[in-house]
């Protein structure tokens, strides 16, 4: 059985760069850990706290122009 979650996985295209796109990977790869570790999506953590738990991730990738390798959620990266 899939576990639920807040943030899904895409079925279209996500654009690397596109910083949506990056912000969502970001928030659904943290979400990913949560789960691993036993977390309840709505009971333990909400769309906003994934939200701010992935900006400094983005704010540093952004200040270092540095291309951090993370799990996209989608069929396909462009």
């Amino acid at each position: 059985m899939t576990e639920k979650r807040l943030f899904g996985a895409f079925e279209g295209a996500m654009g690397k760069g596109d910083f949506a796109d990056e912000l969502y990977t970001f928030a659904y790869n943290i979400e990913t850990t949560l789960i691993q570790a036993g977390a309840k999506p709505g009971k333990d953590y909400t769309y906003l706290d994934l939200v701010k738990l992935a900006e400094p991730y983005m704010r540093d990738k952004m200040q270092a122009g540095e291309r951090i390798e993370v799990v996209y959620p989608a069929g396909e990266v462009l």
